[in-house]
């Protein structure tokens, strides 16, 4: 009814006039989720590559909105066609980011899958230096991370599987911090390189050691080897970080008995093995969920236990610091308060054991 007012007065509309933020009609419709309204305003003229004051296109407005179809984006483009006028794909806002990284943000896989069609580009990088792969990684979305690499595939794009971004992350070290095997098996099929270290001097391997509990570190440590052993990459299991620890060492550190088990099974070198410090045990306490709790205790012990065992199976002793370190930790846990009345037969036998490991030190 506007625009026949406008006509029927003689008068022009100004379609893109703006508001004190930049904001045209069309943002605002765009903002609101209208879709006939944007249809509207882009047949009549408006213009899709105008931008607001934080640089935002009306991509970025369709692809910040919480409605995850691409209803609105295929309009957006079907009358952009009709009009022979080209749309900047690849337009980023204040902070760096396309309507490809907005996207995939809010895991809205039609949007995405839409954009890549179109031919955006995946390598561009925002603010935080992330392309659109380390978003992929960081919403922990399997889907979309196939649907990436069979696009970039059709598309005979090259995907740069190993940059890092601003926090020196390759999306294949988010993959192992978010637990996601799948996404981290996809990434190395296509290029990630599994002895990549982060700006710490982390391979992914350091960070599978550094979880909290012994059932992910086993999970993820088997699974990191069958995918080495998958793809062929041969892992420098006794990589050291900036802080000169390698992934035996913070497995260790963070009572990860499995792990252990399975870094020595696949090779890792004790002859130059040096037991963590106390500060690394520290900080595995620290990140600890309830302290007080009494299972927590017997179940860290057994651990205790049975990385001993596989250290000394793999020939390694023991000497008075390294009891001395696990008599310490040990004891932030309750070790020493807990009775081992109530206990099962197998906390019993640990405790025992433990007991007089730490008697022998003491003598």
């Amino acid at each position: 009814m506007l625009f026949q007012f406008g006509y029927a007065r003689h008068q022009q509309l100004v379609i893109d006039a703006r508001n004190c933020s930049s904001l045209t009609p069309l943002h605002y419709a765009l903002l609101r989720d209208n879709v006939r309204v944007s249809e509207l305003l882009l047949r009549r003229g408006a213009d899709p590559n105008s931008t607001d004051d934080k640089e935002s296109a009306a991509l970025h407005f369709i692809c910040m909105s919480e409605c995850g179809d691409d209803t609105t984006l295929r309009i957006l483009f079907d009358v952009c066609d009709e009009r022979k006028l080209l749309v900047g794909l690849d337009a980023q806002d204040f902070r760096g980011n396309t309507a490809l990284h907005l996207a995939l943000m809010r895991g809205h896989r039609e949007k995405a899958e839409l954009l890549l069609r179109r031919g955006c580009n995946p390598h561009l990088i925002n603010s935080e230096g992330s392309t659109a792969l380390h978003i992929i990684s960081k919403i922990s979305d399997n889907d979309i991370a196939e649907l990436f690499f069979e696009i970039c595939f059709d598309n005979n794009q090259i995907v740069q599987v190993n940059a890092l971004d601003g926090f020196g992350l390759a999306p294949i070290h988010y993959a192992f911090e978010l637990h996601n095997t799948s996404i981290a098996d996809l990434l190395v099929r296509n290029g990630a390189d599994l002895n990549l270290r982060d700006w710490t001097g982390r391979t992914p391997l350091h960070i599978v050691c550094q979880v909290d509990s012994n059932v992910i570190g086993e999970s993820l440590a088997r699974a990191f080897f069958e995918i080495s052993e998958d793809h062929n990459q041969t892992v420098q299991i006794d990589a050291q970080d900036n802080e000169g620890l390698t992934p035996l060492q913070w497995a260790v550190a963070r009572f990860l008995s499995d792990a252990v088990a399975l870094l020595l099974d696949h090779g890792a070198d004790l002859s130059s093995f040096v037991f963590p410090e106390e500060k690394h045990f520290h900080d595995a306490f620290d990140r600890s969920l309830d302290t007080s709790d009494v299972e927590l205790t017997f179940h860290v012990a057994l651990n205790v236990c049975s990385i001993i065992d596989s250290l000394e199976g793999k020939g390694y002793n023991l000497n008075n610091g390294d009891v001395k370190t696990i008599m310490i930790n040990l004891s932030r846990y309750g070790f020493f308060q807990t009775s081992m009345e109530s206990k099962n037969k197998e906390y019993k036998q640990c405790r025992e054991r433990l007991d007089k490991l730490f008697e022998s030190c003491r003598t």
